[in-house]
């Protein structure tokens, strides 16, 4: 049993006649299950207090999600014919789009919709202008009308528009409640309400005495494809945001990667190393953010009593001993940075794998996503709130259990041949075409399932540490970068 249930709103759940046809039954249970599971969330707050708190000062208070989740749908249905009701003339606007300010000097440089400060208390005071219960009956309001435009629109459910607007609105609900939970591990655990959630399960009660070896595993080359082909037929319907598509063809030189994410464990040695003040590891404008920072160590972990501790949403402060098999969370410079480190030690050139190598040694080669999917330890879906241990490997195999996206050195950026941004959001991918977010592969502890298909593409910029994200290394043999891949 997932520690967060996606069942059935039974408030919502009422409203469905027996006698809608089943595709519409499908969209009405699905849009209940995503909302159910939201309203958990949030119900882990404390207090009305909490929703003000903005735990990551690069992101909007936690009451802007409360409302953009439901603004955010509603603007979706408005892009269907003869839907053009305003559910709230300030909230429909002030909801609309969140921040993504520039990690290293907190400059936001694409259009969002509400005012944004890095300066919290600032920050705080004008977010208490808007009352919680207001944004929770916006909320409501807005559902109500989803759901009666749902069973009484008379919607076209093999019209491709309509279509992208009802997956575009319940995967961007997914999307959010994934990012919410890095949110929450940020905030102090006395905000959080333990009583909603038993979570205790780490699957380890002592200290870990040692890793077994990280293999490397050696793939011949080969082809791969990325993305997936454009589909303008209904009947053959599957849905990819943006840039997703379309599908691009590229050759993968031979390579050896590592057969499971590096652990915390490995990373501490790291850490022991001087790897945080030592520049070698480092490019030179992100070494001088991470003095100016004060960063020692990845975002998760504190330091307490001259030992390390890790956090996750609802436990805090665990031992690192105790999870020094975990994969380590942290930013894809962290990553790079290890990389050299390694590189260094080892004298063989180390890096992290391009988005087709990820995508040829996980899926082409190996079906070690597949496998986990169908198992009923896969650390996704919000099975738990929390990593799990790395499993170990037998020779010339690769694992992969969830728990964390995996970063590739790859600039996200559009396929060749791609058409354009979905019209009801035009943003979505655009705005981050920038060569400073890069591609991240495969799902995390929290993200829904459906997200975790071939295509799926996340991305982040280089030095955000929040992600729930992990890497492997890659050891390049005789390699020429591909000029579709090359980070």
């Amino acid at each position: 049993m997932n520690v967060i249930e996606s069942l059935p709103n039974n408030h919502y759940q009422s409203m469905i006649d027996e006698k809608m046809p089943s595709d519409v039954t499908y969209w009405i249970n699905k849009f209940n299950q995503l909302w159910n599971r939201s309203d958990q969330l949030f119900s882990l707050l404390r207090s009305p207090d909490d929703y003000y708190k903005q735990p990551i000062k690069l992101r909007l208070p936690l009451l802007f999600y409360l409302g953009h989740l439901p603004c955010f749908s509603w603007v979706q249905f408005r892009h269907l014919n003869g839907i053009n009701d305003i559910i709230d003339n300030t909230y429909d606007g002030l909801f609309v789009r969140g921040v993504d300010p520039d990690v290293q000097t907190g400059v936001v440089e694409h259009n969002h919709s509400s005012r944004f400060s890095t300066d919290i208390k600032d920050e705080e005071n004008y977010w208490r202008s808007f009352t919680v219960q207001s944004v929770i009956e916006y909320k409501e309001k807005v559902r109500e009308q989803i759901l009666h435009i749902l069973m009484n629109g008379n919607l076209d459910l093999n019209n491709l528009h309509t279509l992208n607007v009802l997956n575009v609105a319940t995967e961007h609900e997914m999307l959010h409640q994934e990012t919410l939970m890095y949110l929450f591990v940020q905030l102090p655990i006395e905000s959080l309400r333990m009583d909603i959630i038993i979570e205790i399960d780490l699957r380890q009660t002592s200290v870990i005495s040692s890793l077994p070896e990280n293999r490397w595993v050696t793939l011949p080359e080969g082809q791969t494809s990325l993305g997936k082909p454009y589909n303008d037929q209904p009947s053959t319907f599957s849905f990819g945001w943006d840039n997703e598509f379309p599908r691009e063809s590229c050759h993968v030189p031979s390579f050896q990667i590592q057969s499971h994410p590096v652990r915390n464990g490995d990373f501490l040695q790291f850490i022991l190393d001087d790897g945080y003040s030592t520049s070698d590891w480092w490019d030179e404008s992100v070494f001088e953010w991470i003095k100016a920072s004060d960063i020692h160590h990845p975002m998760t972990w504190t330091r307490k009593d001259n030992s390390y501790r890790v956090n996750f949403v609802l436990q805090r402060d665990i031992p690192l001993d105790f999870v020094l098999d975990h994969p380590v969370l942290l930013s894809q410079v962290e990553a790079k940075a290890f990389c050299r480190w390694l590189s260094k030690k080892t004298g063989e050139t180390i890096d992290l794998p391009t988005e087709s190598e990820w995508i040829y040694a996980m899926w082409d080669w190996s079906e070690c996503i597949h496998d986990s999917l169908m198992s009923s330890d896969c650390n996704v879906n919000f099975r738990h709130l929390h990593t799990i241990p790395v499993k170990s490997t037998t020779a010339n195999q690769l694992q992969w259990q969830g728990s964390a996206f995996e970063w590739t050195s790859s600039v996200f950026r559009p396929f060749s041949g791609y058409r354009g941004p979905l019209p009801t959001y035009l943003e979505y991918s655009a705005d981050f075409f920038d060569n400073r977010h890069f591609v991240l592969l495969g799902g995390s502890y929290v993200t829904d399932s459906t997200l975790i298909r071939r295509s799926f593409r996340n991305w982040y910029q280089d030095t955000y540490q929040y992600v729930f994200a992990t890497f492997r290394c890659v050891k390049h043999i005789n390699h020429t970068d591909n000029p579709l891949t090359e980070s």
